[in-house]
């Protein structure tokens, strides 16, 4: 575990693909230094994950169901063209 002094500092995460979200997540709540989180994953679960109703977790016991961020759609001429991943 790796303490910093210093200064407050942002962390952004910017197109982690599968755990390292989570792994990002570990990171911030590890370190006071953090006071800010944001996160952008590129690559979601497909949508067949969440019909088949799996669970992603890590060894540090964060767990999300896939039905949770899975969405069925795709940016067509700069338009969402697909269902939610949850209701609005």
């Amino acid at each position: 575990r790796r303490q910093v002094a210093g200064c407050p500092a942002m962390l952004l995460g910017v197109h982690l693909c599968g755990t390292l979200s989570l792994r990002a997540v570990d990171l911030f709540n590890d370190s006071p230094s953090f006071f800010f989180l944001g996160l952008k994953p590129c690559c979601l679960p497909p949508a067949f994950f969440a019909q088949r109703g799996d669970v992603f977790g890590s060894a540090n016991g964060h767990c999300f169901a896939a039905k949770a961020v899975a969405v069925a759609g795709k940016w067509q001429r700069g338009k969402w063209v697909g269902g939610a991943s949850r209701q609005e």
